[in-house]
């Protein structure tokens, strides 16, 4: 089960009472992730909204097809707890 008051923490739902939030929680589910997994890749389809509640979560983008120095990827932004990602994705889908 999502965890509402966490949730209601976030910066996407800051200020919005909690009873205008119940239809979106309702919908929602909760994601555990191990250390390093991949929750979602560029080249896969998604039209997933995704709000942090807990841990941390690297955003990066694959080079190695530029790369003359052995790195195959590099970090643009670490997210905190509150923040979200694939809200372009769930906006377009």
């Amino acid at each position: 089960m999502v965890k509402q008051h966490e949730l209601a923490q976030s910066r996407l739902f800051q200020g919005v009472a909690l009873q205008n939030l119940e239809p979106i929680w309702s919908c929602g589910q909760e994601l555990q992730c191990d250390n390093e997994e991949i929750i979602y890749e560029d080249s896969g389809f998604s039209s997933d909204l995704y709000v942090l509640l807990d841990g941390r979560v690297s955003v990066e983008v694959d080079v190695s097809h530029l790369s003359q120095n052995g790195r195959d990827r590099i970090q643009l932004a670490v997210l905190e707890p509150g923040d979200v990602f694939g809200d372009i994705a769930f906006l377009e889908g």
